[in-house]
């Protein structure tokens, strides 16, 4: 799920020699200050593949049947296709980040199979009530519905990965243990670290510190809603073992889908808003890069004795303007 330590594991990755992709999402000082490390074009692609389908990363409802096979997304998982083999063609060992790999597992399974890819998964858990209390920071978004979305995408991850090598990380073990747990993680998984353990140590613990954890619990007083409530007994059997928590599916499941149900057509309205206030945050962040960039040029030595120059070319214009 969002706000969930993804990117803490796959900055961790890329420590420990993990090819992540050459075009990454660029880090946000505010949200993200150590980076994101997700490969912008897949993220692209998932984000286009949600949207083709009438869905998007805010959306609570179960996914279409049969939707990978669908028509309606059949040029974009070409496109992914080529994108992979294009970026990490040529690793032995490679890894993606992207939280809408929960809900895309089925689709993406499909293409890891076509380019003779063997998938294993690294599923990041984090108390519900905290990634509530990000989403309502960084998006606005109530707890109410924050839990709609991490049991969706719990239940949506763990169906997905099931029958797979895979391991479930708590993003605070990830913090206060990765010296025990990034081991254990590739002896879990089989895996080899491109770099040895050892010689990523000072890296890691630079990287993995305390800073990167802000929500620490403390979304209102106590767990008002009935949703919140639900995610956090599923959030308790997933942190005794995924087991436990795949043998609450069924159960899960009804009651999710009751809870959207519930609120329905109001989520609706709701998912549109905050889409439309996401846009305009990304627009800002457009705009505030080419303000920066603009501030630069105005500093350099060129641009201050062009000056001249630019002055007569204005008064020149002007005095075609005039005749």
């Amino acid at each position: 799920m969002h706000r969930s330590g993804t990117s803490a594991m796959a900055g961790a990755l890329n420590a420990l020699g993990v090819p992540m992709g050459a075009a990454l999402t660029p880090a946000d000082p505010e949200i993200n200050a150590k980076g994101y490390w997700e490969h912008s074009a897949v993220n692209d692609i998932n984000e286009r593949i949600l949207r083709a389908l009438g869905y998007s990363w805010l959306d609570e409802r179960e996914l279409p049947t049969g939707w990978p096979r669908s028509e309606t997304i059949a040029s974009l998982k070409t496109e992914l296709v080529e994108a992979l083999k294009r970026e990490f063609g040529s690793h032995r060992l490679w890894a993606v980040k992207d939280p809408r790999l929960c809900r895309l597992l089925p689709l993406w399974l499909e293409v890891l199979e076509e380019i003779g890819c063997t998938p294993v998964f690294v599923v990041m858990t984090r108390d519900p009530i905290e990634v509530a209390e990000s989403l309502w920071k960084r998006n606005g978004i109530q707890e109410w519905k924050a839990a709609l979305l991490w049991l969706r995408y719990a239940i949506d991850a763990e169906v997905g990965s099931r029958g797979w090598p895979r391991v479930c990380v708590e993003y605070d073990d990830l913090l206060s243990e990765w010296r025990t747990l990034l081991p254990l993680i590739a002896r879990e998984l089989l895996l080899d670290w491109p770099t040895p353990f050892a010689n990523t140590e000072p890296t890691l613990s630079e990287f993995l510190d305390s800073s990167l954890r802000h929500a620490v619990g403390t979304f209102g007083v106590v767990t008002s809603s009935v949703e919140m409530s639900l995610a956090e007994r599923a959030y308790k059997a997933l942190r005794v073992s995924i087991d436990l928590f795949s043998e609450m599916q069924s159960d899960l499941i009804i009651q999710l889908d009751q809870a959207v149900s519930r609120h329905q057509p109001a989520l609706a309205h709701v998912n549109q808003c905050l889409l439309t206030i996401e846009k305009l945050s990304v627009l800002k962040i457009v705009v505030a890069a080419h303000e920066r960039e603009i501030a630069r040029i105005k500093s350099t030595v060129s641009w201050r004795l062009t000056k001249p120059i630019r002055f007569l070319a204005n008064l020149s214009k002007k005095s075609l303007e005039g005749r």
